[in-house]
Formats: C-alpha cells, sequence, structure tokens
C-alpha cells in the first residue's frame, strides 16, 4: 500500500523509486499489486475532499516552479487534479466543488 501512494507523488525521486519497486513485485504478484493500487486510490479519494487536494497540489506546484524551478514537476502535481475533474464528480462532496 504505501508503495502505491508514493508511486502517485509529485516528488520524482519519491515516485521513481516506488515505481522501482512496484515493478519488482509486479513480476510475481501483479494481481496483488493492481489489488493493492485500487484500494490506495479509493482510501485517498474517499478520505481527502477536493478542495484539499486542490490546496495541497497549488502548494506543491507553486513549490516545484518557484523554489525549484522545476515546470515538469510543476505539471505533475497538477494534472491528476484536472484528471479528476475530466472523470467527473462521485461523490455529492465532489459535486460541491464543482458547483462552486
Amino acid at each position: 500500500y504505501p508503495f502505491t501512494v508514493a508511486a502517485t507523488s509529485p516528488l520524482r525521486a519519491q515516485a521513481t523509486g516506488a515505481a522501482h519497486v512496484l515493478a519488482h513485485l509486479r513480476r510475481g504478484r501483479d494481481v496483488l499489486v493492481e489489488q493493492a493500487q485500487l484500494v490506495a486510490a479509493e482510501l485517498v479519494r474517499a478520505s481527502c475532499l477536493w478542495s484539499e487536494a486542490w490546496i495541497d497540489g497549488l502548494e506543491t506546484a507553486s513549490k516545484a516552479f518557484y523554489t525549484e524551478g522545476d515546470d515538469a514537476g510543476c505539471v505533475r502535481a497538477l494534472l491528476p487534479l484536472h484528471e479528476a475533474l475530466e472523470r467527473g464528480a462521485q461523490t455529492p462532496a465532489e459535486g460541491a466543488f464543482v458547483r462552486e
């Protein structure tokens, strides 16, 4: 579980390291890794309001761009948020976020 969450990190070193470990685990346990990714995604989705995710994403993107000079890191921080909006709201709280 922790590696599946870390693999989605906007921090390149953390995401790369976690992806490497997951790739190694997939060799013999592909179904288990897929299930862990599904559980991780649902836990994150259910536990984090979109407004909180956007605040965190904007802070991460700002730090990447202005402090680290990493424009690609800025985009990586914001892309999942835009993808979630494109998929559409799945809960009442997400619907309220879209309407505001």
